[in-house]
C-alpha cells in the first residue's frame, strides 16, 4: 500500500498546510453554505433557497467524512491556514500575507487534496477549495505547488484533475502549473439546466521535474545584500501572483482605488459562441482587453454591436473614457469609425507589424 497520509505540516512563504481534521471540515462546510458560485465551479450539485445554499450533505456527514479522510493512508489532505507571523515581521510582510489588513492568523482558508490513488499507475486525483474571501490572492497556487511537490516526493508517477469549461480561472492556473489536457467529456455536469463539459488534465513526474530543472538560479550581490536570482522561461514556474500582490500594495498608496469592475459581453447562435468582448472598469476608465467575432459572422455589424454594449455597461459602472489597443491588421481602421482617437503607436511589432492605442470619451 502506498502511504500518502501526512503527519507533519507543510510551510510555504505565506501559508501553513496542516493535516486535515474534522473541525477543519466543519469550518469549510460553514463557508460552503453561502458559496454557491464556488461550488458550481467545481460541479457540486447545490440548490439555492431563501435561506442560502442547500448542500448535498448534512453537518453530521461532514464530520464523519473528514474523520475518515484524516485516517486514510492513501489520501493527502491538508487544511490551508494563514499562520501567525513572528512579532518582528515588517508591515510589508504582514500585508503580503494578508492584503485585507485584518488579524487573520490561524484562519482556515481552504483545503487541498490528493485522493483516489491508482495503484496500477501510481497516480492520484487533485482537488482544491479556497474560501471566497481569500481567492484571487495567489493562495490557491501557493498551496497547490506545495501539494504537488509533496505528492511527487512520495513517489507518485502522475497527478490528474478535472476542470469544468465554466471554470476558466482554474483552467488557467492548472495550465501555469504544467498540467496538460489528456481527455474531454462534453456533458460532464448540468447546472441550472445547462450542460457543461470538463477537461481531464495530467501532470507527470517526468514533466514536473523537467520543468523544475529548467529553472535557472544564481547568487547575486546588490549593495550589502546577498540574494538568489531566479530565471524561469514559463510563468508556471514563477510566483507571478505574489509579484502582482507586491505591486498592488505599492499602488495602494498612490491610487484612489484598486477595485475594478470586470465586464463581458458575448453573442451566441443556437448556443454556439460567435463573438465577444471583455474588459474592466478601473476608476474612470473602461479598459477593453479583447474583442473578436468568428470569421463566418464578420461584416454583419456584430463588432460594433459588441463595442456599443460594453461601452454602455462601462458608462453605467462609472467609466468616463475608454482605452484599448489593437494590432495594425485588426482594428486600426475600425475603431475611428466609432469615435476613437489614436494616441500612440509602435512600429515593427512584434516583427514587421504595428500596435495602436485608442481612447474615446463616453457621453
Amino acid at each position: 500500500m502506498h502511504c500518502l497520509q501526512p503527519h507533519e505540516p507543510l510551510a510555504t512563504s505565506r501559508l501553513l498546510l496542516r493535516p486535515i481534521t474534522p473541525a477543519d471540515g466543519l469550518t469549510l462546510f460553514g463557508y460552503m453554505k453561502t458559496d454557491w458560485y464556488g461550488l458550481a465551479l467545481t460541479g457540486v450539485p447545490v440548490t439555492i433557497t431563501e435561506h442560502g445554499v442547500e448542500l448535498p450533505w448534512a453537518e453530521e456527514e461532514i464530520e464523519r467524512a473528514y474523520a475518515q479522510f484524516s485516517a486514510d493512508e492513501q489520501r493527502a489532505m491538508f487544511a490551508v491556514v494563514l499562520p501567525a507571523l513572528p512579532e518582528h515581521s515588517s508591515a510589508s510582510a504582514r500585508a503580503n500575507q494578508n492584503p485585507i489588513g485584518e488579524n487573520a492568523a490561524g484562519t482556515v482558508i481552504g483545503e487541498v487534496v490528493l485522493n483516489e490513488y491508482d495503484d496500477e499507475h501510481h497516480s492520484c486525483n487533485l482537488r482544491a477549495y479556497i474560501t471566497p474571501k481569500w481567492r484571487a490572492r495567489g493562495y490557491g497556487r501557493e498551496a497547490l505547488e506545495a501539494l504537488i511537490s509533496y505528492g511527487f516526493e512520495r513517489g507518485l508517477s502522475a497527478i490528474t484533475l478535472e476542470v469544468y469549461d465554466h471554470n476558466s480561472t482554474a483552467r488557467q492556473l492548472y495550465d501555469k502549473l504544467g498540467f496538460l489536457p489528456v481527455g474531454y467529456e462534453s456533458h460532464a455536469v448540468e447546472i441550472a439546466g445547462i450542460s457543461y463539459g470538463a477537461t481531464t488534465m495530467q501532470l507527470t513526474r517526468e514533466d514536473y521535474y523537467a520543468g523544475a530543472r529548467a529553472l535557472e538560479e544564481e547568487q547575486v550581490s546588490c549593495g550589502n545584500l546577498e540574494l538568489c536570482c531566479h530565471l524561469a522561461h514559463s510563468y508556471a514556474q514563477a510566483p507571478t501572483e505574489q509579484i502582482h500582490l507586491m505591486l498592488r500594495e505599492f499602488n495602494r498608496q498612490h491610487f484612489e482605488t484598486l477595485d475594478g469592475q470586470e465586464l463581458a459581453v458575448w453573442l451566441t447562435d443556437q448556443g454556439k459562441l460567435v463573438g465577444g468582448v471583455y474588459g474592466e472598469v478601473f476608476g474612470h476608465w473602461l479598459e477593453v482587453e479583447y474583442l473578436v467575432v468568428a470569421p463566418d459572422y464578420r461584416k454583419k455589424g456584430l463588432g460594433s454591436l459588441l463595442l456599443a454594449r460594453i461601452e454602455q455597461a462601462g458608462l453605467k459602472a462609472g467609466a468616463k473614457q475608454v482605452l484599448l489597443n489593437t494590432f495594425g491588421f485588426q482594428g486600426k481602421l475600425f475603431y475611428p469609425r466609432f469615435g476613437y482617437h489614436e494616441i500612440g503607436r509602435i512600429e515593427n511589432y512584434p516583427v514587421t507589424g504595428s500596435q495602436h492605442w485608442f481612447v474615446k470619451r463616453l457621453n
